[in-house]
């Protein structure tokens, strides 16, 4: 199992624009120490949802700071751009990167983001399969000429090219929707699963889909894993696993579904009438979807919470001992499903907070009179622990191989 780490760097009341940006960088930068395979990045405007509303500056930063992670888009909103200014961005990206760049793309969702930059939300699907095609030829081909609906060019050069070749690899973030597992198959692209296909427990339904479409296309697939989104919360103890997140897991739910600026609810393909866009019919229920995330008791997936080693109640693995950066992890599900607890033991990376931070933070504070350099033994968090946004990770389930200790 990978592990990588994605955020949109939600934009919680209790950290200024500021903090909520450089701590992500910080995070990034240190998960790329510690060897974390992947970081994915998604893109939002207009609201406390996410930050990441420059996303071109951002990645570009995170490419000068890390060294070997892979850097992945998810998601790129492609009908708010204009494609070939996004084949441009993407390719320096690559080449800046050393060919690091995982391009993940999807058709938005949010109305007021289009309202916001003027583009028609009931286009966002014919934008979106038309940019697909156009970035595509304009990173193979010489010269880009394309003649379609909303994109028309003639004798391009379009440059830089990308560093990998024929192209980066490219990912399509899914619903449940049928027609959008059928495009990203007819094109080749891996599918991104997590969100509503998580909430309703339906991931592996949806990646058979997509595997059964790339068969009838022709396309290879037995050696692509698509990445899957899963909320994990690490903690020392499962107390703090359970309690910290209290609070914070359903931030993004609560500035979905407020008010934006149209009067409709953020996270809804509507307008103020309770119209949904042309397209978006699927989404007529997806806040109570959302909903259902939130609430423990009726999730179809619940959330993982855990702790490092064996929870305290046997001792790890006796092979950690000669392999310091392997632990094990027992997850349970939170509290009110505590008799249905999750026994699977899954082995992963010991991802230690920041030296000189207390556990799920990230900003340094002073350490204790006497502490050891290097990797001190972390402080125990308050009983009232500063509020975080919430993080997720993207779990591809990919072929393992020779990881070098954490340094």
């Amino acid at each position: 199992m990978k592990f990588g780490i994605f955020t949109i760097v939600p934009y919680h009341e209790d950290f200024t624009q500021q903090q909520a940006l450089n701590d992500a960088l910080e995070q990034i930068e240190y998960a790329d120490r510690l060897g974390i395979e992947e970081v994915w990045l998604g893109e939002h405007r207009f609201s406390r949802h996410g930050l990441l509303s420059g996303i071109w500056s951002f990645l570009g930063a995170v490419a000068g700071r890390t060294k070997n992670m892979r850097i992945g888009t998810a998601v790129i909103v492609l009908p708010l751009h204009n494609p070939v200014l996004v084949a441009e961005e993407v390719a320096m990206l690559d080449v800046i990167s050393g060919g690091r760049i995982n391009f993940g793309i999807g058709a938005g969702y949010q109305q007021q983001e289009f309202d916001g930059v003027g583009v028609d939300i009931d286009t966002s699907r014919e934008r979106f399969q038309e940019a697909v095609d156009v970035i595509v030829k304009a990173w193979t081909e010489d010269r880009l000429t394309y003649r379609g609906k909303y994109t028309n060019v003639e004798d391009l050069w379009v440059l830089p090219k990308p560093a990998q070749k024929p192209h980066p690899p490219l990912f399509q973030a899914v619903s449940t929707s049928p027609a959008s597992i059928d495009f990203a198959a007819s094109r080749g692209i891996q599918v991104i699963a997590g969100g509503p296909t998580d909430i309703l427990g339906q991931a592996p339904q949806v990646i058979q889909l997509w595997r059964e479409k790339m068969e009838q296309y022709g396309r290879p697939h037995a050696h692509l894993d698509p990445p899957m989104s899963k909320s994990i919360y690490v903690a020392p103890t499962m107390e703090e696993a359970e309690r910290d997140p209290i609070g914070l897991e359903d931030f993004s739910s609560r500035i979905l579904r407020s008010a934006g600026a149209n009067g409709a609810p953020i996270g809804m393909p509507m307008d103020q009438h309770g119209n949904i866009a042309k397209g978006y019919e699927h989404w007529a229920n997806r806040q109570r979807d959302r909903d259902r995330r939130d609430d423990v008791g009726h999730a179809g997936l619940p959330p993982l919470r855990g702790t490092p080693g064996s929870g305290g109640a046997a001792p790890a693995d006796p092979r950690s001992r000669h392999q310091p950066h392997i632990r094990q992890l027992r997850l349970r599900r939170p509290a009110p499903l505590e008799s249905d607890a999750l026994h699977r033991a899954i082995r992963h990376r010991s991802y230690a907070p920041f030296p000189g931070t207390r556990p799920g933070l990230t900003r340094p504070h002073r350490q204790p009179a006497g502490a050891r350099k290097g990797r001190p033994r972390p402080t125990r968090m308050r009983d009232q622990p500063q509020v975080l946004p919430r993080r997720e990770v993207l779990c591809p389930i990919r072929s393992p191989r020779n990881r070098p200790p954490e340094p």
